[in-house]
C-alpha cells in the first residue's frame, strides 16, 4: 500500500518519519509513503471547486485541490492520509465532517482517512 501522508508542519513530518517505520514496517517492506507538510492548518476554502490562491500554503485551503487530485488516481493500493489537530475548536465530530464535506464534493473521490489528534 502506498500512502500520501498530508500534515500541517515540520512537527507532524518529524514525528510521522519516526513512527511509521515502526507502526507500519520498514519502506518498501511492502508499504511505500510520502509525507507533505504544509505551513499550518488554515481554512477551508469557501467554493470547493475554486483554484487555491497560490500564495496560501496552508493545509485546508489547498485540500480540495489536493483530493481532487489525488482522486485521479487508479490505484487500488493507495490511500491518502490527512492529519490535522483539533486547535481551538470545540467540536470534533463538526470538523470531521467538514473534513468529510470535502471529500464527498468530488466526482473521484481517493481513499481518504481523516485523523485529528487532540490534546
Amino acid at each position: 500500500m502506498h500512502f500520501e501522508i498530508l500534515v500541517e508542519g515540520q512537527t507532524e513530518l518529524t514525528a510521522l518519519s519516526i513512527l511509521l517505520p515502526k507502526i507500519i514496517g520498514e519502506y518498501n517492506a511492502p508499504n511505500t509513503w510520502s509525507i507533505h507538510k504544509h505551513r499550518g492548518i488554515g481554512k477551508l476554502p469557501v467554493d470547493f471547486n475554486s483554484l487555491p490562491n497560490r500564495n496560501d500554503y496552508t493545509l485546508l485551503h489547498n485540500l480540495p485541490a489536493k483530493l481532487k487530485a489525488y482522486g485521479l488516481e487508479d490505484r487500488q493500493d493507495f490511500m491518502v492520509v490527512v492529519l490535522v489537530d483539533l486547535d481551538d475548536r470545540a467540536d470534533c465530530v463538526l470538523f470531521k465532517s467538514e473534513l468529510q464535506s470535502t471529500l464527498n464534493s468530488l466526482e473521484k473521490k481517493p481513499k481518504v482517512l481523516f485523523r485529528i489528534a487532540i490534546e
